[in-house]
């Protein structure tokens, strides 16, 4: 059955992920995915690997949006902080 049913078992794989990490369902990440075009809230790129990354912020576990794999990181790497964001870009723009 599994391998006759491969499309409904990655869907269900894939729901129970969302819910467990996120408490989203498919349908709502669906929402958010049509709500943003398809593409990556910030960089406005379409998803590069099979989904875009689920954007949250860790205290509160509120979901912000839909990000591409480098912009889910960058922020990440400045741990969500919009200072250290706002410090890199005004770096950035001296050099530009």
């Amino acid at each position: 059955w599994v391998a006759r049913n491969r499309d409904h078992v990655a869907r269900y794989k894939r729901n129970s992920n969302l819910m467990a990490k996120f408490g989203i369902s498919i349908e709502e990440y669906d929402f958010l995915l049509a709500k943003q075009g398809g593409r990556c809230a910030i960089c406005n790129s379409p998803p590069q690997r099979k989904h875009l990354a689920v954007d949250h912020d860790h205290k509160t576990n509120r979901i912000r949006g839909l990000l591409c794999s480098a912009c889910n990181t960058a922020i990440g790497s400045f741990w969500d902080n919009p200072n250290l964001l706002r410090a890199a870009a005004d770096y950035l723009e001296q050099w530009a």
